[in-house]
């Protein structure tokens, strides 16, 4: 199965043609502020003329003192999206039940169906059937929505935080006492803003991050990558700040309903508005310099999905709505 996700397709900036400079990415959930100086020359300087550490130390442990537990519980990725595929082919086999949340991330899907296990699509915060893994995205993606789960199912369990921080109280399920049976994603790329560098965290009791390992192909986070998420980890100021981006978001929210669009509620740093056909409006955003997430894809023809970004970019935002409603 094909997978959309957020971002720019060149190629169809092409053919409108537009320059990727032109547009203003509000498709991708990312932290709006830029990146530190700083930051910027710590990635300058990471040595790529050398294979990168394959084991990740410095940046594991940077993980570990951040969240309070060993570097025995933590696995670096190229992005969540590896993660995600590792755990797949660590523990599945053909046949077995994957349960995935509705709507949300399709990657858990596309890894699922493609190591040959059975998917078992399901409304609200749990399954409600025993699987032998269980996805759960969580702030979900796309609908922003958080759930301060209280136990969790049978089998291996997945809660993929990639958007936690952009949470108040930034919640967290890891800690040296995390269930057996619990893995926890993280995304550095989302409050860091470094997508492009792609660099993910998965965090477990040590036999389920030793079986990862076991799978995990050499020098699999590249130097910059590493250097970068050290950094990140080092630095909590680089967090987003969660006053302004939630002003910034009522801001946006409140010119949406002016509008008169009906933005639904949401936890974090993105939400759904519906509309009259997301594809069409996508379009006629993009063609006035302004990109947002067509929900087809998670089942939502009629939902574009909305990042927040600077009051600035978010003005632009409300003035291209407002042309082409």
């Amino acid at each position: 199965m094909d997978v959309v996700h957020g971002g720019l397709n060149l190629l169809e900036l092409v053919e409108l043609g537009l320059r990727p400079g032109d547009i203003l990415d509000f498709s991708v959930n990312t932290n709006p502020a830029p990146v530190p100086d700083e930051l910027r020359r710590v990635i300058a300087a990471a040595d790529v003329t050398t294979y990168p550490d394959s084991e990740s130390l410095a940046l594991r442990e940077a993980a570990a003192g951040a969240y309070g537990v060993s570097r025995e519980y933590v696995l670096a990725g190229n992005g969540s999206s590896e993660l995600i595929w590792l755990i797949c082919l660590a523990f599945l086999r053909e046949g077995d039940t994957v349960a995935v949340r509705q709507p949300t991330f399709g990657e858990y899907e596309r890894a699922a169906r493609i190591h040959r296990a059975e998917v078992a699509k399901y409304a609200g915060a749990l399954p409600s059937e025993p699987a032998n893994l269980t996805f759960i995205c969580n702030p979900n993606n796309p609908t922003g929505e958080y759930t301060d789960f209280q136990g969790l199912p049978e089998g291996i369990v997945v809660l993929d935080e990639a958007y936690a921080d952009f949470v108040p109280g930034r919640p967290t399920a890891i800690g040296p006492n995390m269930p057996d049976n619990l893995i926890v994603l993280r995304s550095l790329t989302k409050f860091s803003a470094l997508a492009g560098l792609r660099l993910g965290l998965a965090f477990a009791q040590p036999p389920l991050i030793d079986a990862l390992r076991r799978v995990k192909p050499p020098w699999n986070v590249n130097a910059a990558a590493q250097a970068a998420g050290e950094y990140a980890l080092r630095h909590p100021e680089l967090l987003p700040d969660l006053e302004t981006l939630a002003a910034a978001r009522e801001e946006l929210v409140a010119g949406l309903r002016r509008l008169g669009l009906a933005p639904l509620p949401t936890a974090c740093n993105f939400f759904l508005v519906p509309v009259e056909g997301a594809a069409r409006t996508r379009r006629k955003l993009l063609e006035r310099g302004c990109l947002v997430r067509d929900c087809a894809s998670f089942g939502l023809p009629d939902h574009v999905r909305i990042a927040v970004r600077t009051p600035e970019d978010n003005r632009h935002l409300l003035a291209a709505f407002e042309a082409s409603l």
